[in-house]
This record gives C-alpha cells, sequence and structure tokens, in this order.
C-alpha cells in the first residue's frame, strides 16, 4: 500500500471516503449528473460543503472545501471528476436546499460499451450478495479506485444489516503479521479476492519467567545473569504482565575491574569487581489492557554485583525492532 503524506491532499482523500460512508441515498442521481459551477453544495452530514469553482478539463474540477464551523480552515483542491460524482451519488448533499437534479444523456458513459452491450460485473460479489463476516476481501480503505490502493483485508462487519449503511467494516492485514488497522469501506471500494490467502500468521509472545531467583550466594551462570535482567525489566513495567524469551545468550570473558591511567575499566561498578559481558537477543513481551506488544532487543550487558553484594547487570548497547501489535491471548 501506498504511504499517505499527512498534509491538505489527504484531508480531500478522507472527505471523499466520508462521502462515501456517512451519506445515505437521499435521491437517485444518474452517472452523468449536472455539475452547476460557482454554486455551494450543502452536505449536513459533514462538516465541509464543497463549491465548484472551474473545469479545467472534462475529467477535473477545481473543487473549494468550505468547513461549516470554522471557515477560515476551508481549502481547496483539484478532484476527479468521478470523486465528485460519487459523492453527489450517495445522497445527502443539496443545492440550494433543493436535491440534487439528475439529468438525462443517451451518450455512451465512460467505460460504457456502445449499442448496450452488457459487460461482466468487476464484483460479482456486490452484484449477486452480500460479503460475510470472514470473508477475505481486497478492500481500499483510502477509497481510490486504483490497484495499488486495494489491501487484502478481513470482513468484520456488514453496516448494511447492522446500522443501514451500505459498506462494511474490514480489518487489513499489517505487514508485520500483527493487529491490522480496521476501516470503513464503502461497496465501490471493495471486491472479491479470488483465490484468497488466510490472514497471515501472527507470531508467537510467550510470557516466560526465567526459572530460579537470585540471591548474594548466586552463582555467575547463564541462568542467574537471565534472572536478573528479567527482574529489571518486570520492575519498570508498571505493574504489567511481561515475559521473555532468549533466543541467544552469550556469556563473555570474565574480567577484574581495575583502576587504570584512564580511570576505572568500568565506572559503574565497584572497583575490583568482577565482570561478565552478557550478549543476549531476546523477545520481550508486555501485557496491556486491550493488546500486546511484542518487541525484540540485541542487547550487551555487563554482569556484576555491586557495592551491596547485589548481582545487577546494567545494558551497555540496545538495539529494539520496531514493535508489533498483539491481541491479548
Amino acid at each position: 500500500m501506498k504511504n499517505l503524506n499527512i498534509n491538505w491532499r489527504n484531508i480531500v482523500f478522507a472527505a471523499t471516503a466520508i462521502f462515501a460512508f456517512l451519506f445515505t441515498a437521499q435521491i437517485e442521481v444518474s452517472a452523468q449528473a449536472k455539475i452547476q459551477f460557482n454554486l455551494l453544495y450543502e452536505c449536513p452530514r459533514y462538516p465541509h460543503n464543497f463549491k465548484v469553482l472551474s473545469s479545467p478539463n472534462e475529467k477535473t474540477y477545481r473543487i473549494l472545501f468550505v468547513n461549516l464551523y470554522t471557515p477560515s480552515s476551508s481549502f481547496e483542491d483539484e478532484l476527479a471528476k468521478t470523486s465528485v460524482l460519487e459523492a453527489i451519488q450517495q445522497g445527502g448533499c443539496k443545492l440550494d436546499g433543493k436535491p440534487i437534479e439528475a439529468v438525462k444523456d443517451n451518450a455512451p458513459r465512460e467505460n460504457e460499451p456502445k449499442n448496450n452491450q452488457p459487460t461482466a460485473p468487476e464484483n460479482t460479489q456486490t452484484q449477486t450478495g452480500r460479503f460475510k463476516v470472514g470473508d477475505r476481501v481486497l478492500a481500499s480503505p483510502a477509497s481510490m479506485k486504483g490497484d495499488e490502493w486495494f489491501e487484502k483485508c478481513t470482513v468484520i462487519k456488514d453496516m448494511l444489516a447492522a446500522e443501514g449503511y451500505d459498506s462494511y467494516r474490514v480489518v487489513c492485514d499489517d505487514p508485520k503479521s500483527g493487529i491490522g488497522k480496521e476501516s470503513y469501506v464503502k461497496v465501490p471500494f471493495i471486491k472479491a479476492w479470488a483465490n484468497a490467502e488466510p490472514p497471515p500468521a501472527a507470531p508467537e509472545c510467550e510470557f516466560n519467567e526465567p526459572a530460579g531467583t537470585v540471591s548474594k550466594t548466586s552463582k555467575p551462570t547463564a541462568e542467574t545473569f537471565k534472572r536478573v535482567i528479567y527482574d529489571r525489566l518486570a520492575a519498570t513495567s508498571d505493574g504489567r504482565k511481561i515475559g521473555t524469551t532468549f533466543e541467544t545468550f552469550q556469556l563473555g570473558k570474565s574480567y577484574v575491574n581495575r583502576l587504570t591511567s584512564g580511570g576505572l575499566m568500568n565506572d559503574g561498578a565497584p572497583q575490583g569487581a568482577m565482570i561478565y559481558p552478557v550478549k543476549t537477543r531476546f523477545i520481550l513481551c508486555e501485557r496491556y489492557d486491550t493488546r500486546t506488544i511484542r518487541k525484540v532487543y540485541d542487547a550487551q550487558y555487563n554482569c556484576f554485583k555491586d557495592a551491596f553484594g547485589e548481582w545487577i547487570c546494567p545494558n551497555s548497547a540496545l538495539k529494539m525492532s520496531d514493535p508489533i501489535y498483539l491481541p491479548n491471548k
């Protein structure tokens, strides 16, 4: 999917999407509805009305979006003719307080075959029946018709049955196999997916806890240091349940923390303490109220006994991968 830069043009895309979702049809308008210039189209269910300023060519119009509440935030853009017609066709908009009239046009419409020859519908599912909850579909949450805008999604709610809107609630696959993003999608922007693939399997996130406890008499072993690292993470988790899965765990060559001309070899440890370097890669799982966050760390620690004789493992290097958001189990 294309990433949308957060700018004024995205507001236009969002406006078109909300037009398509919120407006229930109040009038029947043909695909060749008359668009009048320099008149305000009133759309009471949406915070922006719009005004057609001019027609640069046959396929695009300059549109002024007028904010009903804060006129100073109005903005102008050039939209495809099809985008303007889609907003009008969904109903809800009026012109000078009256429903927008349709005009009859016997000329072939764009992409319409001559001699009234029928063509196969693009989406037989929307022609013959409704998608069901759980169906895998291709959907365009941005309400854009280009193939590159369609994502792999799963239907989670039929809004026509639930609330009377001819749209669906879908959740689209997350590239990292985490929790996908939910969106409302109108029928023109959802289509059947031939040979659909199942949703990607979510990565495992186990709430493992190293065995045992650590005391002043614990030996300097990998098991001891895993527990020390876990206890440190748990102490900073604000009471959330956590788990650690150590994929690799290497103990380096230990050394005595001596005083050199540049100071202590490890200025965080007592002089004379035995330092045990650790290099590890581990998965950290943190359970929140509504989701679990999975993070992968590549880290280096220096484990030693502090001035009170307690084992501690401060990290000397820590790199975290992008987190993955998963449903709670």
